[in-house]
């Protein structure tokens, strides 16, 4: 049964998982036709998001800039618009940050008395050209952080829950006994080291946010950045997890290092995915995924202390009877609440076949469901267990071996964590491409072919090649950025999806003629990228 909760508590990952900020809606619509010209742009986002090394832009048929800087007021950005448009096609580029780090750039198209350019199509959500390195850097300490929280919080609950030596409501007068001091010591130490795993975090996040390090002399970026969801997010769980820490150095009453815990769990759901929509709903769904997997996880963790504790088999099977009958309520928590945030976060069903995250969410279900045949088995054993010596060693290696998977887990998921659950748009089939051949930095090639190569929706096919030819597996879809120098439109970053080793392919919307630049970047070993780059002659 522990062994579920090492899957299910951070396979269906909290607060920074997933999900990243939507363009919900956009006035005038794209491909709107309207009889008289609007006097501003609209665009809603599903969370707010920042303009610091981004812009809003609306362009008439000429590429003539006819809006004024664009204005934010949380998660809507209004553009205003020259008076007395002229009649023709205008184009809104935009490119902002989500909260959770994302770079969110496309393009939207709309008509005023009639069309003079035949763009149509959704925008696919772009990806991330963040240098790995600084990707890396976030997603290793926020899960320092995030584990941290777990077994604080979870071993905390354990000396409530599982061994009663701790007064809910008055001071405690003394320690305690060995295993309590070594649980008290786990809690403070794991509560310190995921504090500053977060603090860690916050100049990698702000670079993310900024796409690079340049981004930490940006001082208004950083001041935003704190001021925003991030920054609450990170003040809430640091100071929750330092209260912790101090609540159990002082000894003080339960419910008040209890409060403080939940205080460090709550900050983990202030950002990311729970602001995207129903976010009540979610908010109080990821406290309760939250809080119930740290009972899962710290209990496995308080339990490798009362085995290494040598504690009396009088004491310990009691300690092990009351987890086990809280991990079947965790069990159900997890489980529930994970099912819960899936259905709000994918948009479709189909979703669950149809992407990346689905696909690992329903291998993540299906090692639930043997996990949980595996759990009911040893549930029933897991008592007597400790009757023994020898019984006892060996229930104790399986803990400590299933602690191992969860620090495996939480490791995966903070990769998984940085990939959008969402659909990018329906590739069309490819028409008279443009081929195209890039030398990359290591010899190799990129053959990359544009469909239908002329102003509008257009399908990118690429196929990665070694120096001699053979197919390149990276460890991570290849970025793409597109740019229109002479326009200062861009860069463009379409979310690359793969469709065989080696091979992708997405869709983008390309407004203007003329000459566009094309930057490939590819990660092909875990400290290893190579790059590459082209020009495409646009046809209108």
């Amino acid at each position: 049964m522990p062994l579920l909760v090492a899957i299910v508590a951070t396979g269906w990952t909290s607060g920074t998982a997933s999900a990243h900020a939507q363009l919900l809606t956009i006035t005038p619509a794209n491909d709107e036709l309207l009889d008289s010209a609007p006097t501003e742009v609209v665009l809603e986002f599903s969370e707010p998001v920042s303009l610091s090394g981004g812009d809003v832009r609306v362009l008439d048929d000429t590429a003539a800039q006819v809006s004024s800087p664009p204005e934010q007021a949380g998660v809507t950005i209004t553009v205003p618009l020259a008076a007395d448009l002229r009649d023709g096609t205008y184009t809104i580029t935009y490119e902002v940050v989500s909260a959770d780090s994302h770079r969110i750039a496309g393009a939207s198209v709309f008509h005023v008395g009639t069309r003079t350019n035949d763009v149509l199509g959704d925008v696919p959500e772009p990806g991330n050209d963040v240098a790995w390195g600084i990707r890396l850097g976030g997603v290793v300490f926020s899960v320092v952080g995030y584990a941290g929280a777990l077994v604080a919080a979870g071993v905390y609950a354990l000396t409530i829950y599982g061994d009663r030596t701790r007064s809910l409501r008055h001071r405690d007068q003394h320690a305690g006994d060995d295993l309590r001091r070594r649980w008290d010591g786990t809690v403070v130490r794991a509560a310190v080291l995921g504090a500053v795993g977060l603090l860690a975090s916050a100049p990698f996040r702000i670079a993310r946010v900024g796409g690079g390090l340049d981004a930490l002399s940006d001082n208004d970026l950083i001041r935003s950045t704190l001021r925003g969801p991030i920054g609450l997010a990170l003040a809430v769980s640091v100071i929750g997890l330092l209260a912790i820490a101090v609540a159990v150095d002082q000894r003080a009453p339960g419910w008040l290092g209890g409060l403080f815990a939940l205080g460090a769990l709550v900050g983990f759901v202030l950002e990311g995915h729970t602001r995207a929509e129903r976010e009540s709903l979610m908010i109080v769904t990821d406290v309760v995924h939250l809080a119930a997997g740290a009972v899962w996880a710290g209990g496995i963790v308080g339990l490798i202390i009362a085995f290494r504790a040598r504690v009396d088999v009088g004491r310990l099977a009691p300690i092990v009877r009351r987890f086990s009958v809280a991990a079947v309520g965790a069990v159900l928590a997890v489980s529930v609440a994970g099912v819960i945030m899936a259905w709000v976060i994918l948009p479709t069903a189909g979703e669950l076949t149809s992407t990346g995250w689905g696909n690992a969410l329903i291998v993540k279900v299906g090692l639930v469901v043997v996990v949980i045949a595996l759990g009911a088995y040893n549930n029933r054993r897991l008592v007597g267990a400790v009757a023994t010596e020898a019984s006892r060693r060996r229930l104790g290696r399986l803990v400590i071996g299933e602690a191992a998977i969860l620090l495996a887990v939480v490791s995966v998921s903070g990769v998984l964590v940085t990939r959008s659950p969402l659909t990018s748009a329906a590739t069309p089939a490819p028409v008279e491409p443009t081929m195209l051949t890039v030398e990359m930095s290591d010899g190799g090639t990129a053959e990359l072919s544009v469909a239908p190569a002329r102003v509008g929706t257009n399908t990118l096919h690429l196929v990665l090649r070694d120096d001699e030819g053979r197919v390149v597996n990276p460890v991570e879809e290849p970025t793409v950025e597109l740019t229109q120098p002479d326009l200062d439109i861009g860069p463009l970053r379409p979310e690359l999806a793969a469709v065989y080793i080696g091979e992708y392919e997405t869709t983008v919307e390309l407004s203007y003629a003329g000459e566009w630049e094309i930057g490939i970047r590819v990660r092909v070993s875990d400290f290893d990228s190579i790059s590459g780059s082209t020009s495409l002659d646009l046809a209108d």
